[in-house]
């Protein structure tokens, strides 16, 4: 596999900081999901909600070389993607939803 050039890498790297500018957003997002999931008491709805966020920052953190966010996206979305049946599975999401957002707030730094 051949190396990107120069100018090739400067795009990557700008597109790196474009996408990590974003996380303040995306955490905000995450908690005020997350918010509304405990409000609602579970609801499909919320759950959804926070899934599509979770499934979204999976496919792209790792594109930025994000793995580590994108791994703990992709748990969050694993563990969403069947219903919520027990009170062991709703700590799982909750862990993992607190655990993402630290993540985002450790990338911002």
């Amino acid at each position: 596999m051949s190396e990107l050039s120069r100018e090739a890498q400067a795009l990557q790297a700008q597109l790196t900081r474009q996408f990590i500018a974003t996380l303040p957003e995306k955490r905000a997002r995450f908690e005020a999901s997350w918010n509304q999931v405990r409000a609602s008491q579970w609801s499909l709805e919320t759950l959804a909600q926070l899934r599509t966020l979770a499934h979204k920052l999976a496919g792209s953190a790792g594109s930025y070389g994000l793995e580590e966010l994108g791994a703990l996206a992709l748990s969050l979305d694993v563990a969403l993607d069947s219903a919520v049946s027990s009170k062991e599975q709703c700590l799982l999401i909750e862990r993992q939803t607190m655990n993402l957002i630290e993540a985002l707030v450790e990338v911002e730094k």
